[in-house]
């Protein structure tokens, strides 16, 4: 009996380690699939964005359109190395600082009352209304606390990370 009891342990680390590599799937998929959305969008029409990003007033005017022109370009770059897997912790970490980024961005303009659209899908509405709100504060909050995980965690066994890992190295004696 004790005997298997042993051989339950292996298995059920064997489950737990298969859930997590799971989750981080969604994880990633999730931060990175509305990321890429959001490029999308942006890059659509990067005049609009950078009129966007102008009146939050937060950013001086000489980078204003050097951010109208990096962040969604980031947030692609970002995206494709969440979705396939690649430098999956560094792509999780620049998604955190995004996403901080744009909750300080949201919160100071919801305190200072000001009335701008949202611009985070560029012109498209795809989860929440245009006006910056509580729903843009829980959407990015959620996706923040996800791509913390996988910073964390790591990107899970189905990515390019873990297939690198584990491809066996050319000696260097060949």
């Amino acid at each position: 009996m004790a005997n298997d009891q042993s051989t339950d342990k292996p298995q059920a680390k064997q489950h737990a380690g298969a859930l997590l590599s799971l989750w981080l799937i969604v994880c990633r998929l999730a931060v990175g699939g509305l990321l890429g959305l959001a490029a999308f969008y942006k890059l659509q029409d990067p005049q609009s964005f950078a009129f966007a990003i102008k009146a939050y007033k937060i950013l001086p005017r000489h980078l204003v359109h050097v951010s109208a022109f990096a962040i969604p370009w980031l947030e692609a770059l970002v995206a494709i190395a969440l979705v396939i897997g690649l430098w999956t912790r560094a792509a999780a970490m620049l998604a955190s600082l995004l996403l901080a980024s744009f909750l300080y961005a949201l919160a100071s303009v919801m305190i200072r009352d000001l009335h701008v659209d949202c611009s985070c899908f560029g012109d498209a509405v795809v989860l929440c209304p245009e006006q910056p709100g509580w729903c843009h504060i829980a959407q990015d909050s959620i996706l923040l606390i996800l791509s913390a995980m996988v910073v964390i965690w790591g990107p899970g066994r189905a990515s390019a990370d873990h297939m690198l890992a584990s491809t066996p190295q050319p000696n260097a004696q060949d």
